[in-house]
């Protein structure tokens, strides 16, 4: 039973707060959440050196400029690639001691998000 448990990685957290003005800004949000991605998971940080368009796209004009846009091309793309690549990895050596690798499941938490339709 317990392998079939998914194991969870929190890899990123967003707070909007009233007293932080650029936590209520959607570009802020995407460059705040691709940098923790970036420390957290190596596989983000591999998927993002391989595309210098992601990368580009989470520059401050850009994601001050269209931040769904940056959020789509510099975080969800790459997330895709990454585990893509993480799966590959892990297919590539055999496991040790013969046991299945349990599922992940990454969280990114947002919170207090409906203080920015407020500002």
């Amino acid at each position: 039973l317990q392998a079939s448990m998914p194991k969870l990685e929190y890899i990123a957290c967003h707070i909007c707060s009233r007293d932080r003005e650029e936590t209520l800004q959607p570009g802020f949000f995407v460059r705040n959440t691709a940098a923790q991605l970036a420390v957290q998971s190596v596989w983000y940080r591999r998927a993002l050196e391989l595309d210098t368009n992601a990368l580009a796209s989470l520059s401050t004009s850009r994601c001050g400029k269209n931040p769904l846009k940056s959020l789509w091309r510099g975080i969800i793309v790459p997330l895709v690639r990454a585990e893509r690549m993480a799966e590959e990895a892990k297919h590539a050596k055999p496991t040790s001691g013969g046991g299945r690798t349990p599922r992940r499941v990454q969280i990114i938490v947002i919170d207090a998000l409906s203080l920015a339709d407020d500002a």
